[in-house]
């Protein structure tokens, strides 16, 4: 009778005892994009105006030295606004266009030197969101703050160095 009662106690109680308070959010916190951080910026002034997100982001050993590559891919735009896009971002911060064709180009600015584009649409529906990639080649840059978030591999996408993806 006594464990009957017990049982009885525990079954009338148990929806106070450890439950989460619902909060109607269950989403995880996003980490910060990996180009917001501060950590490993495009050259300065470049800032695109088209959705993307940082797919992998790493250094390079190449004949002409260390060298970054980095692969964005686009969201809800075609190659062409892409394409438009980039050119626009790295004109406006002051480099000059070396070598222009339809899914390349490379610009070069002093103190900077070149960088290198190549842009690989996707054969995806036009409602998919991302539509293509952008694969990179930069000058390589070391990390531009302590911040312990610069460690963090998944929000940087610097994954592994030398492993070009």
């Amino acid at each position: 009778m006594l464990l009957a009662a017990v049982a009885l106690v525990i079954a009338a109680f148990s929806n106070s005892f450890g439950r989460a308070e619902p909060t109607g959010n269950y989403r995880p916190p996003l980490q910060q994009a990996a180009l917001d951080t501060g950590c490993y910026p495009l050259p300065d002034g470049v800032h695109f105006d088209f959705p993307f997100q940082v797919r992998w982001d790493t250094d390079v050993d190449t004949p002409e030295g260390t060298r970054r590559h980095l692969l964005l891919q686009y969201d809800l735009i075609g190659a062409d606004e892409a394409r438009a896009g980039l050119l626009e971002a790295f004109t406006r911060a002051g480099f000059t266009v070396v070598a222009d064709e339809p899914l390349s180009a490379t610009v070069r600015k002093p103190g900077v030197g070149p960088v290198s584009w190549q842009i690989q649409p996707l054969d995806v529906a036009a409602d998919v969101a991302v539509q293509g990639n952008v694969r990179f080649d930069l000058p390589s840059i070391p990390a531009q703050s302590d911040d312990p978030v610069c460690s963090d591999r998944f929000t940087t996408k610097r994954f592994a160095r030398g492993v070009d993806r």
